[in-house]
């Protein structure tokens, strides 16, 4: 399950994006050999309240909501959630 995450400053109101995603999908499936078949990668990141039992709990959940919305099948989905250890704020 590849995910490309693309940060650009390219102003993206005169791009075809449709185009762009759907060409580097292409390309990426192609290149890495897995056939594009609808996955996710999710992130969640909170101060407080996350734990073992917790974090399978929202996987659960999140897993749910995606397979019931997008199709998305359990087994092509992975989600991480970490917690902040440290609750000092800092702009870096």
């Amino acid at each position: 399950m590849p995910c490309l995450n693309l940060f650009t400053n390219v102003r993206l109101e005169e791009v075809d994006t449709s185009t762009v995603l759907s060409e580097t999908t292409k390309a990426i499936s192609d290149i890495i050999g897995k056939p594009e078949t609808p996955a996710a990668y999710g992130e969640l990141v909170s101060i407080g309240g996350l734990n073992s039992d917790v974090n399978k709990k929202l996987s659960a959940g999140i897993a749910d909501i995606l397979e019931n919305n997008m199709q998305i099948k359990h087994k092509n989905m992975l989600s991480v959630c970490m917690p902040c250890i440290n609750n000092k704020s800092r702009l870096l």
